[in-house]
């Protein structure tokens, strides 16, 4: 943009014309309004930044000509003022047409993110200032002379405190601020930059540019090239302290032309240590996640779901597959050289807008070792923000093997049932404790891996790896009691729905450590039984909503109640979980929630084949409706 500054303060308007030609606008300056008007009128422009108390004209008569003129009313005015700075000076200057109204002191960061919005929003949506009247001569003098009437007496002290104030901008920036010359010269240096190098402002214009930054970075001659090949550079740089030490920092710098014609450039700097410091941390808080995960017994890998390359694999997964993280998914573990398999493009894992949702359950075969495992696939933003793929993968060859001599030992059973009732009780009997052992594995694995999760917790301090290994715990300890339940009952075949829901919800009271006299839990149900593939979906949704109750509807220790109801009619199955908490806030999404617990009871319900409301009109009430699995 082609920008025409007024302001008849020379520090001001040199500052100002640094910090807008240091962003690529090219600058014209004006020390007063008549200057200015001259200036416009001989001239095309894109935009006027104007100070309002000026001699000869100030920038409330300069606006009112521009706006007079045909040929001048549509360019953008912003008005810079440390003057006139009451509410009824900026309505003022409003009326007359002015795009933004910016009162100084600013920092020169600020004031070039207000400048650029202001320019940019006019750009989208100009303003026709030819609908816009001109205030007749009396009315604005009326108008004008109150506002500058109250500030000629203050003019003296005002002007004389804004000049300082803004000169003070460049002193007193958090940013170390550099002034310096193409060739390596520095001119001048701000009070940030000499606490940053720990040098004086003479000993900084001494040593030179070669004697701050750190020229054996390969970043530093780089970064050379491409300011004189574009004008501007944005770079991470090592510097240098007086004392020798390095230091990382963020570089913006810019080449302008000053007013005597000299190639000049400005240099913004900032200590970047922290930041490093914060990415060194994050890079910390993985290598603790594959800690975690390659103490399970379990295979767990993480893939892109743009690239299909492998992001990461653990320990298990490696012994499996060897060392393939980075490789793409399909060709190493598919061994699909066509293209990216069903696992891999599974929609099933995002909804129709890209996001993660649910979980999908699938049975895998190691061709090459023959091994079953049980496989949960989700997808999950990873840590830069891309959607991945995760997959937790248990061995369960033993369980096929158990299966597979289940299913020759029926075959062998047909065919001897014929007059041998004592053989078939026996085998019935040996049958049923196959079926038990086979539960009692599955709860024992999960147990493991429950203690396995728990000793990784406590060597992890970030809360947020903490709550999902927590949760993650919770939602296994929902799956292992169904197989407790059927181990310990007669009849294997299906789970007392009420006596589940029970011991599960005093679990969670005592998991989550709740104390008894605040929230209690009451169900109302029949005694009503349901198969496994029932039971296992049913506890992890009422494991959800018990949890979310306990940990949000009633806080600081707010007592209540949380009641359960089950009905069944035919297969279908009723299920009432409300509290008389809180509630969910009304602008809550919660079918599109960003919580794995919320997503994993839609999909569950979805997979169900049922329906879940949600009512708010007394606390909180979820009611579903599924059909049991036959």
């Amino acid at each position: 943009m082609k920008i025409l500054i007024a302001d008849d303060n020379s520090k001001n308007l040199y500052m100002l014309e640094v910090l807008l030609k240091g962003v690529g606008h090219k600058v014209v300056t004006a020390k007063n309004g008549i200057e200015a008007l001259g200036k416009l009128r001989a001239n095309k422009f894109d935009g006027i930044i104007s100070d309002i108390l000026m001699p000869n004209m100030d920038g409330f008569r300069l606006i009112r000509e521009c706006k007079k003129d045909p040929l001048l009313r549509q360019i953008p005015v912003i008005f810079y003022t440390a003057t006139y700075t009451e509410k009824k000076d900026e309505e003022f200057g409003l009326s007359l047409g002015v795009i933004r109204y910016i009162i100084k002191p600013v920092e020169p960061e600020e004031l070039l993110r207000q400048i650029h919005e202001a320019f940019l929003e006019h750009a989208r949506s100009p303003r026709d200032f030819t609908m816009i009247p001109v205030p007749d001569e009396e009315t604005f003098s009326r108008e004008y002379n109150q506002r500058i009437g109250a500030k000629l007496d203050k003019k003296g002290w005002e002007l004389k405190e804004s000049e300082e104030k803004y000169c003070l901008l460049y002193e007193n920036s958090m940013d170390a601020i550099l002034l310096t010359s193409p060739d390596g010269s520095i001119q001048s240096a701000n009070p940030a930059a000499c606490a940053l190098f720990q040098r004086t402002e003479d000993e900084i214009i001494k040593t030179g540019r070669n004697g701050v930054f750190d020229t054996t970075d390969p970043r530093f001659s780089t970064a050379l090239e491409e300011r004189a090949r574009t004008g501007r550079v944005k770079e991470e740089l090592t510097l240098l302290r007086k004392d020798g030490t390095r230091f990382p920092s963020e570089i913006s710098s810019s080449i302008f032309t000053d007013r005597t014609g000299q190639k000049r450039s400005s240099m913004i700097i900032r200590d970047i240590t922290e930041r490093k410091e914060a990415e060194e941390e994050l890079k910390h808080s993985f290598e603790r996640f594959k800690t975690v995960m390659d103490g399970l017994d379990a295979l767990v890998y993480v893939v892109d779901m743009e690239t299909y390359n492998l992001l990461f694999i653990n320990k298990y997964g490696k012994d499996v597959w060897g060392d393939i993280e980075g490789k793409v998914c399909w060709q190493t573990i598919q061994k699909d050289q066509s293209g990216p398999c069903p696992f891999c493009t599974n929609d099933r894992l995002v909804d129709s807008n890209g996001n993660p949702t649910g979980t999908y359950h699938w049975d895998f075969q190691n061709t090459v070792t023959h091994q079953w495992y049980d496989c949960r696939d989700s997808a999950i933003r990873w840590i830069d923000g891309r959607l991945v793929r995760l997959e937790i993968a248990t061995d369960i060859t033993g369980h096929k093997q158990i299966e597979e001599q289940l299913k020759h030992f029926n075959e062998e059973l047909e065919k001897q049932v014929a007059g041998r009732t004592e053989a078939l009780n026996k085998s019935l009997h040996e049958k049923e404790i196959l079926f038990k052992e086979v539960h009692h594995r599955v709860k024992n694995n999960m147990q493991i891996i429950i203690s396995l999760l728990n000793l990784q917790a406590r060597t992890i301090d970030d809360p947020v790896v903490l709550k999902t290994i927590k949760d993650s715990q919770s939602r296994i300890r929902a799956m292992a009691l169904v197989h407790e339940r059927l181990y310990q009952s007669g009849d294997i075949s299906s789970i007392n729905l009420k006596d589940y829901i029970q011991f599960l919800a005093k679990g969670l009271l005592s998991f989550y450590g709740v104390k008894p006299q605040l929230i209690r839990v009451t169900i109302n149900a029949p005694a009503i039984r349901v198969n496994i593939d029932t039971a296992i979906p049913l506890g992890l949704i009422v494991n959800e909503l018990i949890s979310n109750a306990i940990k949000y509807a009633f806080p600081e220790e707010r007592r209540g109640e949380i009641v359960i109801d089950i009905t069944k009619d035919k297969n279908d199955i009723f299920l009432v979980v409300r509290d008389n908490g809180v509630g969910i806030p009304a602008d809550f999404d919660w079918r599109d929630a960003k919580s794995l617990g919320l997503r994993l009871v839609n999909s569950l319900v979805e997979q169900l084949q049922g329906t879940i409301e949600l009512d708010r009109s007394a606390g909180t009430a979820f009611k579903i409706v599924v059909k049991e699995k036959k």
